[in-house]
C-alpha cells in the first residue's frame, strides 16, 4: 500500500485501514492494561472512540494514587483537536464504570513497550464490510482527494456507491459548488440539463477549473440515483476579501450567512503556515524569515480565508442534518480540508455534529511514515496515479472576476505565472494579444497552450502596464 511496501501487489484493491496504532479494546481492559504494564513511567495511550470516529492522545501519570474503581493515573495530555469527541479534559480520572465512557470502544498504541510483544505501528486492516456497516450509520463521511489526481475520483465513486447501498437517504456536498450554483446541481439530478448545459450553468470552468471529466461519474452516480448535490461552498471573492483585509472587514450581510469560525488550534495554524508561504510572491519578505512569524497580519488573515472555506461548508453540511428526516451527508473535497480532524470536522464539531467520518486516499507509492495517528479514521489504498491523458498546462493562480475584471488573487509558488513574475492583485488585461473579460477567457487560453509554448500577457499593476510571458514546460 506505500512505498517500499509490496503487500498492495498482493491485495485486491481497495483495502481499509485505521491509522497507526489501532486496535480494539474495551474500556476496562483499556485501563487494566496501562495500570499493569505502564510500570512506573508514563506512557502514551490511544483512544479510538464510537461514534464519531475520533481519535484522542492520552497521558497517564501512574503516580498518582487511584481511588478505588479508578484507574492508576488521571489524564495529562489530551491530544489536539479531538477531547470533545470524548468529553476528556485535563485532569480527567478515567472511571471503568464511567456511563459516558463505558460505552465507548478504545484503542491502545505502544509506546515504550506497552503490551508484550507490542502493537507496532504499522495500519491495521479492516474488514471493509465491517467498516462500511460502521461509517454507514454516521452523520457525515467526508471523502478527502487530491483534485487532479483520476483514481482518488475514481475511489470516491466506489465508496459512495457503497455507502448510498447501505443508506440510500444519503446527500451529496462538494467543495467545487458555490451556493449560487445550487438551481443548477438541482436540474442535473433531475434530469434536465446535458452535461454541457450543466458545466455551463453551474460555470464549472470559472468556479474549479479541473477537468470536469474526472468528476463527471461522481455527477452521473447521483443523477442516476436521484442523490440531491449540494453546493457547500462560498464566492472564492468571499475568501479572497478575507484573505486581503481579514474576516472582521467583512460586514456580516456580506458574509453569505457564513458564521464566526472556531478558532483554529496552534498545529493548524503551523501547517497553513507553509501553505500561506505558497501563496506570497517571491519578493515577498515572508520568503526569506528564518522563524515563522504567526502575528503577520497577511498571514493571519490567510488562516482566517481557509477558515471562512471550512465554516461555509460545514455549516452547509450542518444545514442538511437539520431536516426533519436527516439524510447521511457525504461530503466531497480536498484532502487538506480534513486531515488531522482540522480544517471542516473542527468546524463541524463546533457546530455541534461530533459523529463525524474521515475518509483518504493513500497512494501505493506513498511514504507510510506519514500515516500519523489521527491522519483519518480510515485511509484506503489506492494504486500510484498514472497519467493516462496528456497532462493539461497549468498556470498556477487563483482567479476572480466578480468585480468585472480579472484579477489573479492568488499566485502558487514556483508555477508558471510566479516565475513569470505575476502578482497577487495583478488585473489581467489581454492573454494572446484578446481581451479578458472573464476568468474563463484567461482558462481557456491556457487550456490551448501545447507543452513548451509562451503565452503573453498584458496585467494591469496600479497604474502601469506589465508584460508578462507565461512560459509552459516541454512534456517531460
Amino acid at each position: 500500500m506505500c512505498a517500499g511496501d509490496r503487500s498492495h501487489d498482493r491485495q485486491p484493491q481497495p483495502n481499509a485501514f485505521v491509522p497507526a496504532g489501532h486496535v480494539v479494546l474495551d474500556l476496562v481492559e483499556l485501563i487494566e492494561n496501562a495500570s499493569e504494564q505502564a510500570g512506573g513511567d508514563t506512557d502514551a495511550v490511544i483512544a479510538h472512540a464510537q461514534p464519531g470516529l475520533a481519535s484522542v492522545a492520552l497521558q497517564f501519570q501512574p503516580d498518582v494514587p487511584a481511588s478505588p474503581g479508578k484507574a492508576d493515573g488521571v489524564v495529562e495530555k489530551v491530544g489536539d483537536g479531538h477531547a470533545q469527541a470524548l468529553g476528556i479534559d485535563h485532569g480527567h480520572e478515567l472511571v471503568a464504570g464511567d456511563p459516558q465512557l463505558g460505552k465507548l470502544t478504545l484503542g491502545l498504541k505502544q509506546v515504550a513497550g506497552l503490551a508484550e510483544g507490542g502493537l507496532g505501528d504499522a495500519p491495521q486492516r479492516r474488514d471493509p464490510k465491517t467498516l462500511f456497516a460502521e461509517l454507514a450509520k454516521r452523520r457525515v463521511v467526508l471523502l478527502g482527494e487530491s483534485h487532479d489526481n483520476a483514481e482518488h475520483h475514481r475511489w470516491q465513486l466506489h465508496t459512495l456507491a457503497a455507502l448510498h447501498a447501505l443508506h440510500p437517504n444519503l446527500v451529496l456536498g462538494f467543495e467545487m459548488f458555490p451556493r449560487r450554483a445550487q438551481a443548477a446541481l438541482d436540474r442535473w439530478v433531475a434530469g434536465e440539463l446535458t452535461v454541457e448545459a450543466f458545466l455551463q450553468r453551474s460555470e464549472w470552468s470559472r468556479v474549479w477549473g479541473f477537468d470536469a471529466e474526472l468528476y463527471l461519474p461522481i455527477f452521473h452516480f447521483a443523477r442516476m440515483h436521484r442523490v440531491p448535490m449540494i453546493a457547500l461552498n462560498v464566492e472564492r471573492s468571499l475568501v479572497a476579501r478575507v484573505g486581503d483585509a481579514g474576516w472582521a472587514s467583512i460586514p456580516p450581510s456580506e458574509r453569505e450567512g457564513v458564521t464566526d469560525p472556531a478558532p483554529p488550534s496552534a498545529r493548524y495554524r503551523e501547517r497553513l503556515y507553509e501553505s500561506y508561504l505558497q501563496h506570497l510572491p517571491k519578493e515577498h519578505p515572508a520568503r526569506s524569515r528564518t522563524e515563522p512569524d504567526y502575528t503577520d497580519p497577511d498571514y493571519v488573515h490567510f488562516v482566517e480565508s481557509m477558515q471562512v472555506w471550512d465554516r461555509a461548508m460545514a455549516q452547509a453540511i450542518a444545514q442538511q442534518r437539520s431536516a426533519a428526516n436527516p439524510p447521511l451527508v457525504v461530503g466531497i473535497m480536498g484532502s487538506g480540508h480534513l486531515q488531522d480532524g482540522f480544517g471542516v470536522p473542527h468546524q463541524l464539531r463546533d457546530l455541534g455534529i461530533e459523529d463525524t467520518a474521515v475518509l483518504l486516499p493513500w497512494d501505493a507509492d506513498e511514504d507510510c511514515d506519514a500515516l500519523t495517528l489521527g491522519l483519518a479514521d480510515a485511509v484506503f489504498g489506492v494504486a500510484a496515479a498514472v497519467p493516462t491523458t496528456p497532462v493539461r498546462p497549468r498556470l498556477g493562480v487563483m482567479l476572480d472576476d466578480s468585480s468585472g475584471s480579472v484579477v489573479i488573487r492568488d499566485v502558487v509558488k514556483d508555477s508558471v505565472a510566479d516565475q513569470a513574475g505575476a502578482r497577487s492583485g495583478d488585473v489581467v488585461v489581454t492573454v494572446a494579444g484578446v481581451p479578458a473579460h472573464k476568468a474563463s477567457d484567461v482558462i481557456d487560453a491556457v487550456r490551448r497552450q501545447a507543452p513548451g509554448t509562451w503565452l503573453p500577457m498584458t496585467v494591469k499593476r496600479g497604474a502601469e502596464s506589465v508584460e508578462l510571458v507565461a512560459r509552459f514546460p516541454p512534456t517531460p
